[in-house]
This record gives C-alpha cells, structure tokens and sequence, in this order.
C-alpha cells in the first residue's frame, strides 16, 4: 500500500491460532482481521471512493470467511463488468473430474521428474534459476485437521478424490485438463514452471497451450506526470529506487560550479607536482598520486554535502520526488510486484479494472504506451 504521506506501508494479517502447513482455503480469517481492516483505514489516503472500498472488502474478508473465498470475493468485485470467471479448484466435483491427472502423476512419478530434471539443468545451464524442485510434480492428500501427505503410489480409492491436490508443478497440468486451453498469459514465475514442465504435457496426453508474457504495466497519475515534467525527472529515472534524480536537479548551481572549477585546478596543480617531484625521485611519483586521490575524495564528499544541504532548502520538491516514486517504483521494484489493487480502487474507483483492460485493448496505442499507462 501508499499511505497518506505517500510512503509503501507493508499491512499483513496474522494469527497466532493458526497451524502452519493449513492450505489457504481450509485457514478462516480470526479475530486478527479487525484489526487488519483497522490498520487498511488508516493507512488508505480519502478520496471520494474510501468509503465503498472499506466496505467491500469488510464484506469480503469477514471473520470466520476462508482465505480464498475471500480472496475470490474482492477479486469479482474488483473485475466486475470484464468477463473474468473465478473457480474454486477445491469444489469435490472438480477433482473427481481430475482423477486422471492424477493417476497418471503417480504412475509415471519417476519419468516426469526425470524430464523436469533435464529441463532445469538447461534452464539454469542459460543463467536462469529454476522455479521449483522435481520433487514439486507430486500428489498430496489432504488429511482431516488439514495436514498432507504425500501419496506413494497409485493405490488410492476414488471415494478419496476431494481430498486430493496436486502439488505445485502438477497444477498447471491438472488446470489445463480440466479447463482445455489455447493460450495461458503469465507472469515471470508462471512462465518459469511452464518451462520446466513443458515435456509432460504429452506424459499426459493433454494439449500444451501456446505460453504468452503478460503485460508489464505501470501506471502514472496524472498529477505524478506533471510533476516529473516540471523538475525535469525523466520517469526511467525513477527506476533506480535512489535519489540520484533528485540529487541532480537539487545541486546548487554556484557550489556545482566551484567544486568543478577546484577540482579541475588540483588536478592540473598535481599533475604539475607529480612531474616535478618525479624528476627529483621516481617513488615520488605514488606519494603525489596518493595525495591526488585524498583530496578528491575530499571534493567529492564537499559535493555530497552541498547537494543534500540544496535538498534540505528545497524539502517541497523532494516531497513531490518521492511521492512520485514511492507510487511508481515502491521500494525500487516496479508498482505492478509491490502495490495492491486496492491503492488504485481506492484513486480511480471500482471500474479501474474495467478502464485498465480496455486501455490494454486499444489497437492504436503502442507497445510503450501499454506498459506505461497515464490515468
């Protein structure tokens, strides 16, 4: 989240009555999550759009809901009006329906890991870091308090089926099954496990869809824009989750202008000494370089000091930097891997989603303007 000063602020629920190892869709929201809620009021700077958004998601993330049915909640809310069906992969009938995946995972165990295996070693060979471990293509049941264990063989009775889940490589293979599909937009990571688990699609004898990078899409306000445009920041600079930007445009003209002038002289003067002193002595030569490489640092440091003693004068515009880049690059990542949605629920209202998908449907607009979208 982006609070009220325009800084990230991390909101995270927990419980200490939970017992670790519970999948999300068996863990219900406690008491903890009042508080939580508490916490997203305060932090969530007003706008005309506050109020709804707080009691939606109160509605959604109750006491007593579980986890996913809450997530499922905000999140058809939050699309509502773009088509986007959301399915409960733990619906009884849905892993009954999903008995093969899982039979021929069990079978073929040993195979598949292999060629997971094979897969990986190509992947990292390329300087990539592999998604997950073979050992990630496995079935696990379900026990009764929630815990799992991992099935040894194919023995298992169908009676058994809604107690079933698949591990984290087998899952794309059990989603494509059940929901036949051409073509799977993913992120980074969802494209990694494709990559390690491509060659058992035919293991399966389910069709392999055609892998698609999602969009990488940041989008500027724009009351962020102008003030970039105003203090001369290009907003690339702002990727580098520093304030080099800000340091380069705070830098009093006078003092940049005299410490270049100093150093300039000093070296031209050294340079002047290290020759003369070098005629007397060669080994003197190191000792006038060494006092070279002191006093620069010296400067360096003197320039340091005026920069932040500009930006101190200036505190207004290091303001508006960082507003600009807390919103932007929150915490030096990109906004889309750091900001909820709520953030741009809460400033553009519950068609956001609406207005986003139709922006990333726009013929006419090019592929940087798909990445970097003005509201």
């Amino acid at each position: 989240m982006v609070n009220r000063e325009g800084f990230p602020r991390a909101l995270r629920y927990g419980s200490s009555a939970e017992r670790p190892g519970i999948p999300a869709f068996r863990r219900r929201l406690g008491r903890s999550v009042r508080e939580l809620l508490r916490e997203l009021e305060s932090t969530l700077p007003a706008t005309a759009f506050t109020g709804s958004l707080l009691e939606t998601v109160r509605s959604a993330y109750a006491r007593g809901t579980p986890f996913s049915e809450a997530f499922g909640r905000l999140l058809l809310r939050f699309t509502r009006g773009t088509g986007l069906v959301v399915m409960d992969p733990t619906v009884p009938r849905l892993k009954e329906l999903a008995l093969p995946v899982f039979r021929t995972a069990l079978a073929n165990r040993a195979e598949a890991r292999r060629r997971i295996a094979r897969a990986t070693t190509v992947i990292e060979a390329a300087g990539f870091p592999a998604q997950a471990a073979p050992e990630g293509y496995s079935v696990f049941h379900l026990g009764e308090a929630g815990t799992r264990k991992w099935l040894e063989d194919a023995g298992f009775p169908d009676e058994g089926a809604p107690l079933l889940s698949a591990a984290v490589l087998l899952r794309p293979l059990v989603q494509d099954f059940l929901l036949p599909t051409a073509a799977y937009v993913g992120g980074p990571a969802e494209i990694a496990y494709h990559a390690q688990i491509g060659r058992l699609y035919d293991l399966h004898r389910i069709p392999r869809p055609l892998v698609v990078p999602r969009h990488l899409v940041t989008v500027v306000p724009r009351s962020r824009l102008r003030v970039l445009d105003r203090d001369g920041i290009p907003f690339d600079e702002l990727s580098r989750g520093d304030e080099s930007a800000l340091n380069r445009i705070a830098a009093d003209p006078a003092a940049a202008e005299a410490i270049a002038r100093a150093r300039t002289a000093i070296r031209t003067r050294l340079a002047e000494v290290e020759e003369a002193l070098g005629n007397l002595d060669g080994s003197l030569r190191a000792a006038s370089r060494q006092a070279a490489g002191r006093m620069a640092a010296i400067l360096h440091r003197l320039e340091r000091k005026s920069v932040r003693a500009a930006k101190r004068l200036d505190s207004e515009r290091r303001q508006r930097f960082l507003r600009a880049r807390n919103l932007l690059f929150p915490g030096g990542v990109p906004q889309e891997r750091r900001l909820s949605p709520l953030v741009f629920w809460n400033l553009y209202g519950p068609d956001f989603a609406r207005w986003l998908l139709a922006a990333l449907r726009d013929p006419a607009a090019s592929r940087r303007r798909r990445n970097l979208l003005v509201r």
